[in-house]
């Protein structure tokens, strides 16, 4: 027997086959990452020009810091799209299409 039939968030492949019943679970993770970014500074020297002051010289340094950032490890693949279907809860409780033959139990 049947539970009652839901109209449920699902996400279809290109073939139009579920691949997914409910929110995608995008498996965000946050990772630290090093940033780099180069900094410049004009700093004088010991030799003095003909006015008597001294000769500046230009220095870049590289500083790098670490930033938190979100990654996705089980990203929504390209030609997946949203849409909704009338789902079920199966014999064994799990969801399935009110079409699809596994939602009943084995004879």
């Amino acid at each position: 027997m049947d539970s009652e039939m839901t109209e449920m968030k699902v996400f279809k492949d290109a073939s139009g086959a579920i691949i997914n019943i409910g929110d995608w679970d995008y498996g965000e993770e946050t990772i630290l990452v090093d940033q780099s970014q180069d900094v410049t500074s004009e700093i004088p020297t010991a030799i003095l020009g003909a006015d008597g002051s001294p000769i500046m010289k230009t220095v870049t340094t590289t500083v790098t810091t670490t930033v938190p950032q979100t990654i996705q490890t089980n990203p929504l693949p390209a030609d997946a799209v949203e849409t909704t279907a009338d789902i079920v809860t199966g014999w064994d409780g799990g969801l399935y299409a009110s079409d699809n033959p596994r939602r009943l139990a084995p004879t």
